[in-house]
């Protein structure tokens, strides 16, 4: 009775994301454990919170970097035709920014954001030799995972950027790349997710830099 992995996926990730229900305190939930805010009303402990459990997504994902296929996800992205960015809901603006700084490091992107045209029309045109970018986090956006195992069953390969190696983005995903964010009572951070796009961006730029295809000085990105 099931599509496809996905559907299957959902069924044992269900009780995962149920295990916990929201509690009256504000909890930011860390690899290390929870972060209580004890009054949500002192905006000064919520920030300070924040920025205390930001700091751990990104010691964490420091800790991890050399553990992730950076490379084989730069190389999808340098021998890619056209790179197309989806990212939906609180991944969108990760999505802008990976789409604006492969263009301004002299990659041909696009990124998919559903404005005019459902984002399955905009995975249709894609073309032989191009890579799409999916990023999802939970509760992961339905129309992410749509539009990515579109681009799967029509042979596209795909770097997925995710929470973990089973999210609903990763089945038969060419790179995945797994990262932790901090979450307040749902909020989610992007600090540790914006930083590893960062670093690929920056390495785009330095390989396109040594190619002699770009000029550092110039990208301002």
């Amino acid at each position: 009775g099931f599509d496809g992995f996905s559907d299957l996926q959902r069924i044992f990730r269900a009780p995962l994301h149920n295990a916990f229900p929201a509690s009256q305190s504000e909890r930011i939930s860390l690899i290390e454990g929870d972060e209580v805010v004890r009054d949500p009303s002192d905006l000064v402990a919520v920030g300070q919170s924040f920025c205390r459990a930001n700091g751990a997504s990104l010691a964490h994902l420091g800790s991890r970097l050399a553990e992730l296929p950076l490379d084989e996800a730069m190389e999808l992205i340098l021998t890619a035709r056209t790179v197309h960015v989806i990212g939906l809901d609180r991944s969108y603006p990760v999505a802008s920014y990976v789409s604006y700084a492969l263009r301004r490091a002299h990659c041909q992107a696009i990124q998919i954001s559903g404005t005019g045209s459902a984002p399955d029309d905009q995975i249709a045109v894609m073309q032989p030799g191009d890579l799409l970018v999916s990023i999802s986090f939970p509760p992961y956006a339905p129309a992410t995972i749509g539009a990515t195992a579109q681009a799967r069953e029509a042979g596209t390969p795909i770097l997925a950027i995710t929470d973990n190696p089973v999210s609903p983005i990763t089945e038969g995903a060419a790179v995945v790349l797994p990262v932790d964010d901090a979450a307040l009572h749902g909020f989610r951070s992007l600090t540790a997710v914006m930083s590893l796009v960062q670093t690929l961006a920056i390495g785009l730029a330095y390989r396109r830099s040594d190619a002699g295809d770009l000029d550092l000085d110039l990208i301002n990105a």
